[in-house]
């Protein structure tokens, strides 16, 4: 948790962009959350030019829409300033005009979430602590974890 899904016109960013795009939400989420890097994923989704409308007509194939499901329990406060550097470093990345970019963030209950074969814990105090759900892990699973972070 978090996972982001990154939806674009086909060919819109190279593989360079994507990893960039996934080390700096990857980054930015840890910098602002302190949750572990091996928590972060994210999807990119290539849409069709005529499988995306806005107003019932064709959507500019620059806009870039960014799904970010997490769990819930943060204020207000922290998601804009996460909303505000996801928009900032797609931008850049993406090489698009920041109002292209598009970004949900969407609060999931911490009992609907499933990571690794277990359920995810509730926030405490908006950061996380997962330590007791890390444990519950199998070792090999924690030592993947770990070459991860």
């Amino acid at each position: 948790m978090p996972t982001y899904i990154c939806h674009t016109a086909p060919g819109r960013l190279t593989t360079e962009q994507k990893q960039e795009l996934a080390d700096w939400l990857t980054t930015v989420y840890f910098e602002e959350f302190g949750l572990s890097r091996y928590m972060t994923q994210v999807i990119f989704q290539e849409v069709a030019k005529d499988d995306r409308y806005i107003a019932g007509k064709p959507a500019r194939p620059d806009l870039i829409w960014t799904r970010c499901d997490v769990r819930e329990g943060r204020s207000v406060e922290m998601k804009t300033r996460l909303l505000r550097r996801i928009q900032e470093g797609v931008a850049k990345i993406a090489n698009v005009p920041e109002e292209a970019v598009w970004t949900y963030f969407c609060d999931l209950p911490p009992e609907d979430i499933m990571e690794w074969g277990h359920i995810m814990p509730p926030l405490r105090d908006t950061k996380p602590n997962d330590a007791a759900w890390f444990q519950q892990l199998s070792p090999p699973f924690k030592e993947y974890l770990r070459q991860l972070a």
